[in-house]
This record gives structure tokens, sequence and C-alpha cells, in this order.
């Protein structure tokens, strides 16, 4: 399946940015591995965990506080404190890391 050339460039930019940092941090990948193959991973992985019952069960949970903390503001999702709120009921319900068991 051929990918959106947006996405492709994304994600070249993204792995080229991965193995700077690490350059400038004194590591890097292993020997065969780029940052684009690490980037290719992780979303893979990341496609993989979202379809998963638990992916699906913690999308449903966010959405539903996303749209909660929307009606409790006048503006909605344009209303100026709707990220902080969301950030702060967020880290109320998953904790820090920003992601919890469904």
């Amino acid at each position: 399946m051929e990918r959106d050339p947006e996405i492709e460039a994304l994600v070249r930019q993204k792995g080229a940015e991965l193995e700077a940092a690490l350059r400038e941090a004194g590591s890097t990948l292993p020997p065969g591995l780029t940052g684009q193959d690490f980037v290719e991973w992780a979303m893979a992985d990341g496609e993989r965990r979202a379809k998963s019952p638990e992916g699906q069960a913690l999308f449903k949970r966010m959405k539903r506080v996303v749209e909660e903390v929307a009606a409790a503001l006048p503006g909605g999702i344009d209303d100026p404190d709707f990220l902080p709120r969301l950030k702060a009921r967020s880290k109320d319900l998953f904790g820090d890391s920003g992601a919890a068991s469904a």
C-alpha cells in the first residue's frame, strides 16, 4: 500500500531529527537501524495498539473527556481555556504519563 507523500516526508524528517538528537546526546542507534526505521516501527506499533480492544476503549474514554471539557466551556474547543483544562483533566484521569489502561 502506498502512503501519502506528506507522511513519507514526515517519516524521513523525524527519522533524521531522531538521529541528529541521538548524536548530539552522544549516542547512536544500533548498527543497521536508521532513525527512519525507528519512526516506521513506532508508527506501526502505535497503529497496532490503537486498533486493539484496549486502545479502542482508551480512545472512547479520551473522546468522552474532550467532549465533557468542551461542553463545560462557553467557547467549546475554541475557548482559550480548553487546552489547559483538557491537560488538567487528562492528568487527573490518566496520570502524569497522559495514558492509562482502559
